[in-house]
């Protein structure tokens, strides 16, 4: 009865107002919905009074979706079965309805000017799609992802789903299983699932996926316990966290080449443990670089491969900057060796091995950064210019008319000790021993590195030095395995719970 009553009230205003005012202040009077107070005519004639000042409002609505069904494929539709790698294109198994929202903008309207309400629908749906038959086995990882040829990241955090791998175990999806009250587990299907995903870059439409999938080749990925991470030498490649790059008026990322929201270092350990289910050991190979093929005269180093770069975090190695460090050597106009890793991304990368259950060992490896054309004195004849350009570690050897094999091997060893290097936890050491570029102080500083990130399970000290290891001026005395003996005994006091090799 009240709101009977203010209705006609409301009502009465109106066509008093029509009759006091005139035509078009009847008619905007009009224009709202009524019954819901009689003071309406207030509210109308104080707001035709502002519509002379600021001008009519105008409504305009966006692209709107007269029909929100989705028509799924008939059954039939042909699913890969996927070994190997392979890109594949998805096929929709279920959906959800597709959910309906708005959003209003205003612009305009002063001094006289219109105003403009413009309303855009937006498209979200919730549905899955199937990948590949897994009668072969479940699909070991999920790489790259297009949706109507465009790549997703979808490590950005832009999109919720769930990826089923079509084990023979996999429970029903949680999403399906509320919207339906019970679902099929799809078993032997590897399907993925988006929740609310956003319809409108694909011209609100579920977009058709395509996914590169990385399905079981055979027995060798299940025999495989360890793997060499490489390159050795690489800036950025083993910082678990983005390094972005100066890059002028746009941003670029040192690590990021697959996902803008992921690390190369995350991307591909996900990858590694993917695709190599029983693989518990990972060698971390760290490269500083060898100037010279003389034992005696040969520097170890860290070097980096530009002195120009702007990221936003410094680059250092072995206590370097990357002022600081000498730059590696030139191939057809580009650095012939990328640059030593950056220390405190050895450090992350530690313990994120260790944090994913992966047993690690750091190895610490000379790369010989020797250009072509150089007029280094050959080992084996020192009135011969030119040794061989970028040669193999295992060529060091002692210089013919040099020092006695203990002095030689001396000098490359060189003097430093493990009190030469600061313990702090989760920071680079600080060296404070004597001025060389020794190998002593490469190996203690890359163990004084390892236990920086909380100890490693294993620790080289050597590898493939047998042009040094077979040096002697004595039969049966071997000066470089007495030193590599003596490094042992150091590098013990500093990860006395890592195996040595």
């Amino acid at each position: 009865m009240t709101m009977l009553a203010f209705t006609t009230v409301g009502s009465a205003a109106i066509s008093t107002g029509s009759s006091l005012f005139g035509g078009s202040l009847g008619a905007s009077i009009r224009n709202p919905k009524l019954g819901l107070f009689g003071g309406s005519l207030f509210s109308g004639v104080a707001g035709n009074l502002f519509n002379a000042m600021t001008g009519p409002t105008h409504r305009q609505d966006g692209p709107r979706l007269d029909n929100l069904d989705i028509k799924l494929p008939q059954e039939g539709s042909p699913i890969p079965v996927v070994e190997g790698v392979m890109r594949v294109s998805g096929r929709l198994i279920w959906s959800g309805d597709i959910l309906e929202t708005s959003e209003t903008e205003r612009t305009g309207g002063g001094k006289g000017s219109p105003k403009v309400e413009t309303r855009t629908f937006n498209y979200v749906c919730t549905f899955a799609v199937a990948i590949a038959d897994c009668r072969m086995g479940a699909i070991r990882h999920l790489g790259r992802v297009w949706a109507d040829d465009k790549l997703i990241d979808l490590k950005s955090g832009d999109y919720t789903y769930r990826f089923h791998d079509g084990r023979e175990d996999q429970e029903p999806d949680p999403a399906i299983v509320a919207r339906e009250g019970s679902a099929p587990a799809y078993r032997g299907l590897s399907y993925i699932v988006f929740e609310n995903y956003n319809l409108t870059d694909h011209g609100n439409r579920i977009p058709q996926f395509g996914f590169e999938v990385f399905g079981p080749s055979g027995e060798m990925e299940e025999l495989i316990r360890g793997v060499d991470i490489i390159p050795g030498s690489t800036e950025w490649g083993y910082a678990p966290e983005i390094v972005e790059v100066e890059a002028g008026y746009r941003t670029k990322y040192a690590n990021a080449a697959r996902h803008v929201t992921a690390s190369d270092w995350t991307t591909s350990i996900d990858h590694l443990q993917g695709v190599l289910p029983r693989c518990e050991t990972a060698a971390l190979v760290v490269a500083w670089f060898g100037t010279d093929l003389r034992a005696g005269s040969c520097r170890i180093e860290p070097r980096v491969e530009s002195k120009d770069a702007e990221t936003d975090r410094p680059w250092s190695a072995g206590g370097l900057d990357r002022h600081e460090a000498r730059l590696v050597t030139q191939v057809d106009g580009g650095p012939a060796y990328g640059s030593s890793p950056d220390g405190q991304s050895i450090i992350d990368a530690i313990r994120d091995l260790r944090d994913r259950g992966i047993r690690t060992v750091l190895y610490p490896f000379v790369m010989m950064d020797i250009e072509t054309g150089n007029d280094l004195p050959d080992p084996d004849d020192a009135g011969t210019a030119g040794q061989p350009a970028y040669p193999w570690r295992g060529r060091i050897r002692l210089a013919n008319g040099g020092d006695a094999a203990q002095g030689q091997i001396a000098t490359l060893l060189g003097t430093a000790g493990p009190g030469d290097f600061s313990s702090i936890s989760g920071v680079p050491p600080v060296y404070s021993g004597p001025d060389e570029w020794s190998y002593r102080r490469f190996i203690l500083h890359l163990a004084a590195l390892a236990r920086a990130a909380g100890g490693v399970d294993a620790f080289v000290i050597g590898s493939e030095m047998v042009g040094l290891t077979t040096a002697t001026d004595t039969p049966g005395e071997y000066p470089f395995v007495d030193g590599l003996v003596s490094l042992a005994t150091d590098v013990r006091t500093m990860l006395p719970d890592a195996k040595l090799s």
